[in-house]
């Protein structure tokens, strides 16, 4: 251990470690899974499938492994905990940091949901990895962990999720996400509301004229939306279902809306407010910092948008 400080013993032990030369193919693998999962993803009224199979096993594999080696570690190296650091460092950082960035790529050509489910599913399932390897102690077993081992795997923990995390970037993908939803539940509500004769032009029309602006817009943004190239066919047919229609193709003028569309829907009501809360609860797991109120406020005002302005007053005043 004292020729070149160790590091060359070090890095032949962590890079020749057979747990990396046996997964190096297995981890740059296509992401495949069943279609059923990725479709319940993409799905806001069905209850996500969990963390992704081929990621779940990887994790559940660096348990076993990490525990093990921490054994042979402990009694192989004078300067063990720097060792054991470094093992912790290749497994976070190309192990599954790899195999995560797949898991998302693939969730992000599904839909925007899809990848914010990814996205909490993988963290709080690594967390659960952190918190087994904490709780085992590792080169300590049984005792408690080291203070620098329990530095390390905070590291590696933050270090896996601060590029999804950072900044705006996190809760921009939930509002855009929220923003979908919404504005193709509501698409023919607002259709029909905005075919409905003008009123005169009279003081309560004035009233009215900026809840009308709020449908219009909604309604081009959501036809916007689905002439987006980036949007994924996944993604599009999605939001066809939940907008009630059969094809992107149809003309606006051809797509017919009935009285009833234009009515109140206690169940849709609840269904906004389940999309909501399922993206203020993934907040509070993910982010769960200082910005945390702005964050939750921003979704608060965008169910209220939707919700208050667009849907509940609109059909009042019709």
């Amino acid at each position: 251990m004292d020729f070149n400080g160790g590091a060359s013993v070090i890095a032949l032990f962590v890079n020749q470690h057979q747990f990396f030369i046996d997964r190096s193919q297995l981890i740059t693998e296509e992401i495949s899974g069943d279609g059923e999962s990725w479709e319940r993803l993409a799905d806001p009224d069905a209850d996500p499938p969990g963390v992704e199979a081929s990621l779940q096993s990887l994790i559940d594999e660096v348990k076993v492994v990490v525990q093990e080696e921490s054994f042979i570690i402990k009694r192989a190296f004078p300067y063990y905990e720097l060792v054991l650091g470094r093992f912790l460092q290749r497994v976070f950082q190309q192990s599954i940091q790899q195999r995560l960035e797949m898991v998302l790529g693939k969730a992000t050509t599904i839909s925007s949901l899809a990848f914010l489910r990814s996205l909490q599913a993988a963290r709080s399932y690594i967390n659960a990895l952190v918190d087994d390897l904490k709780a085992h102690g590792l080169t300590e077993h049984p005792d408690p962990i080291s203070s620098q081992s329990n530095i390390t795997l905070d590291q590696q923990l933050d270090d896996l999720f601060v590029p999804y995390l950072v900044g705006s970037s996190y809760i921009d993908r939930e509002k855009k996400s929220l923003e979908e939803l919404y504005s193709s539940l509501l698409f023919k509500f607002n259709l029909y509301h905005s075919r409905r004769k003008k009123l005169p032009t009279t003081f309560m029309a004035t009233l009215a004229k900026s809840g009308s602006e709020l449908i219009a817009s909604a309604k081009d943004a959501y036809l916007e939306r689905l002439d987006s190239s980036e949007l994924s066919p996944g993604q599009k047919a999605m939001l066809l279902r939940l907008a009630g229609l059969k094809s992107a193709d149809q003309k606006h003028n051809e797509i017919e809306v009935t009285e009833q569309d234009g009515e109140l829907s206690v169940a849709n009501a609840k269904r906004m407010l389940k999309w909501m809360a399922e993206g203020v609860g993934r907040g509070l797991e993910l982010s769960g910092g200082n910005e945390t109120p702005k964050d939750v406020s921003a979704l608060l005002n965008l169910l209220l948008a939707n919700m208050g302005e667009i849907y509940v007053e609109t059909a009042l005043e019709a």
